[in-house]
């Protein structure tokens, strides 16, 4: 582990490595592993130096594993594949992008992050790491000074990939991140994990009549609202458009459902200026349990968007929970 912190110690990226979500391993060309970083190890408690990257690889992934460290070692350039890794046991596996980087030594360096985060994050690392190479000789004179710069830019860069422009909550990607890491803890510990929908009623209109504008508004006027009603452990995310989704853990359809009563009555009370003209919004919420064990992240998904579609359908200002 010691030959790993000073590889990275060169281009002065130790907290990015430390911190980061991305499994990251430094590997020898056959595959073997010679050192990791938290997030990799997090995959298991049963891992050494004596492991290779492929013991951790579902059935499915061994063949595109193979061909890749082969494109690699051939190349010499950087390679992408889609893999499956095992993250606990007896459970199916999960799916990584994944993407090597050979190093001047015949080694490699490996990345994998779950299958819905941002497809170009290898890339961006692999930019990172040019931009942090460049810099080096300037930390020589005042490395203090470059090293708070390049903690806030990585804030800043964090931040930015995870966050609605519009409303400043958890954007898409990263509410989905937050969905598919309750999901796995649900199944780990058999805890109860609830879903809500929500979506803003006849929003369309609002865009038709005073412009796409007066929509933004509204739609950081519910977000405030949404902010201050759903509270930790609780998550409130924007999925996109008009719906939101708010993540339940250790919760169950009923408490989800109290929520949604809530929510709907201080939304409908809430009163808004339209271009000078008074209004109110409302609101429908399709609610859904995790059925633990027996459906994947985006099922549970898909439950509670029927469900909005039955709050819909019972005339709005409402929610349902799904079967």
């Amino acid at each position: 582990m010691s030959q790993f912190t000073s590889l990275v110690a060169q281009y002065g990226i130790e907290t990015l490595l430390q911190h980061s979500h991305v499994m990251v391993a430094w590997v020898e060309k056959n595959g073997n592993l010679l050192a990791w970083n938290p997030a990799f190890e997090s995959l298991t408690k049963n891992i050494s130096t004596e492991n290779s990257l492929q013991d951790f690889l579902t059935e499915d992934s061994q063949e595109a594993y193979l061909e890749l460290l082969n494109s690699v070692s051939t190349t010499q350039s950087s390679a992408r594949e889609n893999l499956g890794f095992i993250t606990q046991e007896k459970d199916g596996g999960a799916r990584y992008d994944c993407i090597v980087l050979p190093l001047p030594n015949g080694q490699m360096l490996f990345f994998a992050e779950l299958a819905f985060y941002d497809h170009e994050l290898p890339d961006k690392y692999h930019s990172l790491l040019k931009v942090v190479e460049q810099l080096t000789s300037d930390y020589k004179k005042n490395l203090a000074r470059k090293e708070d710069e390049i903690k806030l830019i990585l804030t800043q860069a964090d931040e930015v990939s995870h966050t609605d422009a519009l409303t400043y909550l958890p954007n898409r990607r990263q509410v989905i991140n937050d969905l598919q890491r309750e999901v796995l803890h649900a199944d780990r510990y058999k805890t109860p994990l609830t879903v809500s929908m929500l979506d803003i009623d006849h929003f369309k209109l609002v865009n038709d009549t005073y412009g796409h504008a007066v929509g933004d508004d509204v739609l950081c006027e519910l977000s405030n609202i949404l902010k201050e009603y759903v509270r930790t452990p609780d998550i409130v995310g924007r999925i996109g458009g008009e719906e939101f989704l708010i993540l339940l853990p250790n919760s169950s359809a009923q408490a989800a459902s109290e929520q949604a009563m809530r929510l709907c009555k201080r939304i409908r009370e809430h009163g808004m200026d339209l271009k000078g003209n008074p209004a109110h919004m409302t609101v429908s919420i399709g609610i859904a349990e995790y059925q633990i064990g027996s459906e994947s992240w985006d099922k549970l998904l898909s439950r509670a968007d029927a469900a909005l579609y039955q709050a819909k359908n019972k005339g709005r200002d409402g929610w349902a929970i799904a079967e």
